[in-house]
């Protein structure tokens, strides 16, 4: 949610202080499957993260995290701490807050303010994200930002902070010089 956050400070804001920009892991432009978004995620399948959040949010919250690092049971790419750890802070947030927060990257529409980003954008993503696939997101993203660079991480998830940390560390201080 981090790059519908820097996207609508441009919005509101401008550019004034800002000189360059970075998206990891993004979910803009949009998450929902529209007439015009064809290739998204069908409102069906959203209906059903919503609901799971309300009816059964600690089992939703525990499946979540394997997918979110692409988990393997043995321990690649991310070790069962790393997954009890997510959990811990994902269930101890308030419900209402969680069920906002999806609704949220469900339903807003970034595509016309990605459009008017005029400062140089560095987008980061794994080509293998199971949790925001890499053509609903950060292609069609690179596609509508001006004077963006992609950066595709070709077996990275969609927690690659903590899976590729290091080069991503490296990517960005690089673009950031």
């Amino acid at each position: 949610m981090g790059g519908g956050e820097v996207i609508r400070y441009l919005t509101c804001y401008g550019t004034d202080n800002i000189g360059k920009i970075a998206l990891v892991a993004t979910i803009i432009p949009l998450v929902k499957q529209k007439a015009d978004n064809p290739a998204a995620v069908p409102e069906a399948g959203l209906d059903e993260i919503l609901t799971a959040l309300k009816t059964d949010r600690l089992n939703f919250l525990s499946n979540f995290h394997p997918g979110f690092y692409n988990y393997k049971s043995d321990g690649n790419p991310v070790s069962k701490q790393q997954l009890k750890y997510d959990f811990s802070i994902s269930s101890h947030a308030a419900p209402h807050a969680t069920i906002n927060a999806a609704k949220a990257w469900m339903d807003t529409d970034f595509r016309s303010e990605c459009k008017q980003v005029t400062v140089p954008t560095l987008i980061i993503h794994g080509k293998t994200d199971e949790t925001v696939p890499i053509a609903t997101s950060a292609n069609q993203a690179a596609a509508l930002i001006p004077n963006s660079k992609l950066i595709v991480y070709e077996d990275a998830p969609h927690g690659l902070n903590i899976t590729h940390a290091d080069r991503l560390n490296n990517d960005l201080l690089e673009f950031f010089k």
